[in-house]
């Protein structure tokens, strides 16, 4: 199943979108394999379990927070005789993107640091329970949330180096809305750079142009659908931000093969 939020800004800089309680989970339940464009936290107050993350296994017990970003494919499990419990939230923005970055989090290293994992619990319990609160505070309650269980994330992460500041907000940009249609102007904007000085500035930072990094980000997130499910090759184009008749084309011509061939070559 493919996951999409249809909402109307997907580049703000932090957002809510869902959340909840696991609780009396069915022993040995799976659910699943679900690609999702929004950023999951979870964590595990007990019982056992497991995530597959594009066909990689990882085991969850009571005191694990694991987190979980856009275009993977994920089935989540529970153990047959502890069913796991907790609690998670959907969460989007740039600076969710920043942050997951930031952190090291990715398919194949998706735990936030076990020190992190009570404070990042609280402040994602008062989220999911905050859900239903309509008083005019509620947004900023919500939004302090989300900030709270990214500072804590971050709070346990060694500070990387600093880099091209400018450019860093255009490649988080990327990765969080590389879903949608996103032309050099708009990159540019968010990096607060002139177009053309933009486009320099960035193939000097990482050897790509704009369209070429972001079309090879595209290639990869296409290739981990494929290999991670059943979709039709339509709907992995318009899941990376493709439109579906230029899709095969462009897959070609940055992979090698078709998206069909390289089906097939996963299932060898």
């Amino acid at each position: 199943m493919l996951y999409q939020k249809n909402l109307q800004d997907q580049a703000l800089d932090v957002a809510f979108c869902y959340g909840g309680w696991d609780r009396d989970l069915p022993p040995g339940i799976e659910y699943g394999p679900v690609i999702r464009d929004i950023y999951i936290v979870e964590c595990c107050t007990g019982g056992k379990g497991g995530v597959i993350i594009n066909g990689n296994h990882f085991p969850i017990k009571g005191g694990d927070c694991y987190l979980l970003c856009p275009g993977d494919t994920v089935i989540h499990q529970a153990d047959y005789q502890a069913p796991r419990t907790g609690v998670w939230c959907a969460i989007y923005g740039l600076e969710v993107a920043a942050a997951f970055a930031r952190a090291g989090i990715t398919a194949l290293s998706p735990f936030a640091p076990p020190e992190a994992f009570e404070s990042i619990y609280r402040e994602t319990a008062a989220l999911v329970d905050g859900i239903s609160d309509t008083d005019g505070g509620a947004p900023l309650r919500c939004r302090a949330h989300i900030y709270g269980i990214l500072g804590e994330l971050l709070r346990h992460t060694p500070n990387p180096p600093q880099g091209n500041t400018a450019i860093e907000k255009a490649l988080q940009m990327m990765e969080a809305c590389y879903h949608e249609p996103l032309p050099v102007e708009r990159m540019a904007r968010a990096a607060g750079l002139e177009r053309c000085y933009f486009s320099m500035q960035f193939k000097q930072a990482t050897g790509q142009s704009p369209h070429q990094y972001l079309t090879a980000l595209r290639m990869k997130k296409a290739c981990a659908l494929i290999r991670g499910g059943d979709f039709s090759i339509a709907t992995i184009a318009s899941a990376v931000g493709i439109v579906p008749e230029n899709f095969a084309r462009i897959f070609k011509k940055e992979m090698g093969v078709t998206p069909l061939e390289y089906r097939r070559k996963q299932h060898l």
